[in-house]
């Protein structure tokens, strides 16, 4: 394909009347629910579950950035907000969730409750739904019909998620976390499993931190290598 009409779909930066319409952060975390995949139990997913939710369990070391743990939500929200304060913008002080694990959003906001943030996560908190390997359309909304099938709540999430400032993947793999979809190239839009994310990326037109930031590490593989953030909005072409 022309590699310039591709840099215009992965890179073109975000309009400056667009910043203060967006979540201050945003985190996909896909953690392959038994259920969803076809699969009657899995250890490793419980595992992981009470590892990403339960705050009794110790924060792993630093370096230990495979490892799910409570720290996660707080890292970053305070991640997201250091940027939301490098760009000026302070409108909106929450952050979205989209996932495929139901009930996690609950989890989260408790984990920042423990650790006394301020922060909001916001999130659909619907079944999941594979949008390959189920056929039904049945409503998902929580003790309502609104109208939208479990496919149509999917676009939805997918695109609540990519208007966001400051974006990051998390992704299982047994009881680790995975690296998740990549940042560079076409954001591995082409691969099973990191399409969802990768679209989400590319839609938000976000970059890498850039040199001059702090480096940041939440586990679970949330670091400055897999963080992007809203840069300077690019001007309007009159």
């Amino acid at each position: 394909r022309d590699g310039s009409r591709g840099d215009l779909v992965f890179y073109a930066p975000p309009l400056r009347e667009d910043m203060d319409t967006r979540w201050e952060g945003g985190l996909h975390v896909r953690l392959q629910p038994p259920k969803l995949e076809g699969h009657q139990n899995d250890a490793d997913f419980d595992t992981f579950i009470q590892r990403l939710t339960n705050a009794s369990f110790v924060d792993p070391l630093p370096k230990d950035f495979r490892r799910p743990s409570t720290k996660l939500w707080s890292c970053s929200a305070a991640s997201a907000r250091t940027h939301a304060e490098h760009v000026g913008v302070t409108s909106i002080t929450s952050s979205f969730l989209a996932t495929d694990t139901k009930g996690l959003c609950n989890a989260a906001r408790a984990a920042l409750l423990a650790r006394n943030s301020s922060h909001q996560i916001a999130c659909m908190d619907m079944a999941p739904v594979h949008l390959t390997r189920q056929t039904d359309h049945r409503p998902v909304s929580k003790g309502t019909d609104d109208g939208l099938d479990g496919h149509q709540a999917v676009i939805l999430d997918w695109y609540l998620l990519q208007r966001s400032r400051w974006l990051a993947p998390v992704a299982r793999s047994n009881w680790q976390c995975h690296h998740g979809a990549r940042r560079d190239d076409t954001h591995g839009v082409d691969k099973p499993g990191a399409s969802f994310y990768g679209w989400a990326l590319a839609a938000a037109g976000l970059v890498p931190l850039g040199p001059r930031w702090p480096r940041v590490n939440c586990g679970c593989r949330v670091d400055s290598d897999k963080i992007s953030v809203f840069a300077l909005p690019r001007r309007e072409q009159g």
